[in-house]
């Protein structure tokens, strides 16, 4: 080979990820058909919460103060022994009816979550089965807080490059009181993550640029992969000699502070780069969506970005941080509540840990 053909045969330099104009190859694009919601049945405010993890009266004047730094006033838990699929099936299932869809209509199911049920098989097939999408195929997506974001990502890629795959199932649940472990995980945490549920009935339509997603960028910065960690339940973390791992690697920890910084110096250039190229003002939009991390990284990341306060949808004060739901969540709450309705601009915005920026702009 000749250095000529060699220079030629060589890729361009990479870059970052820039943002993706959904449609523009194929002239279909997705849209939301409909979007479903499920709370567990333990609904705890502060003093249930104390109650549940045994803290101590010092734990508990801690927690009040913790509270005004996170603004999280209330959280849901599952019943002990809950698994993903079992608190996701009622979303799923809501989710479906909204959008007038039998199980056996689904063409693709996506399970977007930081937790699993077990090993294997994954969530995909337990959720699969349990709601009898038994024409589907399936496969799980974990991109930590963002793997819901980077569900609908997917499947909106999906729908552009084969529209008759549609409808596309997206759902995502995490159950994370259980690795809130007292002595083990900071009462930050403890006080902040909670569990959820919520999924997404996505269609094709040819109106682009009109209806459903307009735009998107996904990018990782892996520098910040200590920032948020458990570190059990893969083969990093083993029984070893008959002696089971330690209890604090099945725990949740976390910088809050690192995760912040983080967000700010990658999540929201990110957010004004896809702002940029869709050609919206956030004066424009009917709201922003985000990841409903608390109050610091919900408002404080807003205003980094300079997205109005009144423009951002909120729900981490009485459903907590729910990880990778709580961005779907949040989006079905204001579908429940009438904040969204058809013809609204939307900007579902996702900082996460790793570091992970993801973020969508669309017509509801």
């Amino acid at each position: 080979m000749t250095p000529t053909t060699a220079a030629a045969a060589r890729p361009a330099a990479r870059t970052l990820p820039q943002p993706i104009h959904y449609g523009q190859r194929t002239g279909v694009t997705a849209r939301i058909l409909g979007c479903g919601l499920n709370l567990p049945p333990h609904e705890l405010d502060n003093d249930a919460l104390a109650e549940w993890h045994g803290l101590s009266a010092r734990e508990r004047v801690q927690l009040r103060a913790l509270t005004k730094l996170s603004g999280v006033r209330r959280r849901y838990y599952v019943e002990p022994g809950t698994t993903h699929t079992e608190l996701a099936e009622p979303a799923a299932l809501r989710a479906l009816e909204a959008a007038g869809l039998e199980p056996e209509e689904v063409g693709l199911l996506l399970f977007c979550a930081t937790g699993q049920d077990q090993a294997i098989p994954h969530n995909n097939t337990l959720l699969q089965d349990r709601i009898g999408a038994r024409n589907a195929f399936s496969f799980d997506v974990k991109n930590i807080c963002a793997s819901f974001a980077t569900g609908l990502h997917v499947a909106a890629q999906f729908i552009e490059a084969h529209p008759e795959v549609a409808p596309v199932l997206v759902v995502s649940s995490e159950v994370n009181s259980p690795f809130l472990h007292r002595g083990h995980t900071h009462l930050y945490n403890i006080g902040v993550l909670g569990d959820g549920a919520a999924a997404m009935v996505l269609g094709a339509t040819d109106n682009v640029g009109r209806e459903g997603f307009v735009a998107g960028i996904h990018r990782v910065d892996p520098s910040g992969k200590e920032l948020i960690r458990i570190t059990g339940g893969g083969s990093r973390v083993l029984e070893r000699d008959g002696v089971p791992a330690d209890i604090a690697n099945y725990s949740f920890w976390t910088d809050p502070q690192g995760l912040y910084a983080k967000a700010v110096e990658t999540f929201v250039p990110a957010m004004l780069e896809l702002m940029e190229a869709t050609g919206w003002r956030f004066e424009e939009l009917r709201w922003v969506v985000p990841h409903q991390a608390a109050k610091h990284g919900v408002f404080g990341v807003a205003a980094e970005a300079g997205v109005p306060k009144e423009k951002v949808y909120a729900t981490f004060p009485f459903f907590g941080n729910t990880a990778s739901a709580s961005l779907p969540m949040a989006f079905a709450h204001a579908v429940a509540e009438g904040a969204i309705e058809r013809g609204d601009r939307i900007l579902l915005a996702c900082p996460g840990a790793g570091a992970v920026s993801s973020a969508i702009t669309l017509i509801y």
